[in-house]
């Protein structure tokens, strides 16, 4: 059962970004024909990994489940149980100074999935601590709080 499901897109900007540099590339192989060749291969290299990064860090998904929280890019998700998280609260992370798109490792443990914007929740658990960018921080803040209830009161 998820009790809270939110997907937050990167910037349209920086995805037209990622398709140009997909097209490009694969529109210069076939143009000047390159086939098999050291540029013909660069050429589909730039356009794959770029596909990759589309398709991983196009949106931040937070889902929460009565036993866990899960957040991420595409194939970079984080799986954090309920039980493991002791501190959380909205945040802004306009004073970090952080402006790219994806993951941040910060000073400490301190781990930022930013997708877009600054506001975001701040979450300290057993792993380490984390900052999810999430457009209504507050409804995940509320959401965590009430299924730790459930959580706490199932134990009692």
């Amino acid at each position: 059962m998820i009790l809270y499901r939110t997907r937050q897109l990167t910037y349209p900007g920086l995805t037209g970004v990622f398709v140009v540099l997909i097209i490009v590339p694969l529109y210069l192989a076939y143009h000047y024909q390159l086939g098999y060749t050291f540029k013909g291969n660069l050429c589909l290299l730039v356009a794959i990994v770029n596909l990759f990064y589309l398709i991983n860090f196009n949106h931040l998904t937070i889902t929460l489940t009565p036993q866990q929280l899960n957040f991420g890019f595409g194939l970079f998700s984080k799986k954090i149980p309920l039980a493991n998280i002791f501190y959380w609260q909205t945040a802004d992370l306009s004073d970090k100074k952080i402006t790219a798109v994806g993951i941040r490792r910060l000073t400490g443990h301190q781990t930022v999935y930013l997708a877009k914007g600054h506001r975001s929740i701040d979450l300290k658990t057993v792993v380490g601590h984390f900052y999810l960018t999430c457009n209504q921080p507050q409804i995940l803040i509320d959401k965590i709080t009430e299924a730790k209830k459930l959580l706490n009161y199932g134990k009692n």
